[in-house]
């Protein structure tokens, strides 16, 4: 097992890294977003790799930005259009030729 280096975060930062990064202003950011903000504001929690590390930590299913939207929902709100998946032969625009999906 390797030794815990002398500059890793302590809970107590890795829980208010994660409370930064999840809140409603960085929530739709990516880390290195986050990052470039918060230097700007003379605050430096983490560099963007540790907030990808922390975040990977917390696992796949640890949403960031707000609640899931249903199946059908798009951004837009709207139902989503349904796209037609079915492979096999489809003409093309352009050459009016025909293409193997």
């Amino acid at each position: 097992m390797r030794p815990v280096p002398p500059n890793a975060l302590s809970e107590t930062e890795r829980a208010e890294l994660i409370e930064v990064l999840n809140s409603d202003r960085f929530a739709d950011k990516a880390p290195r977003q986050v990052w470039a903000a918060l230097l700007d504001e003379g605050i430096n929690l983490a560099s963007p790799s540790t907030m990808y590390r922390e975040l990977r930590r917390r696992g796949p299913g640890a949403a960031r930005s707000g609640p899931p939207r249903g199946e059908e929902e798009a951004v837009s709100g709207r139902p989503r259009p349904q796209r037609d998946l079915e492979l096999g032969h489809h003409e093309t625009a352009r050459t009016r030729s025909t293409a193997v999906l």
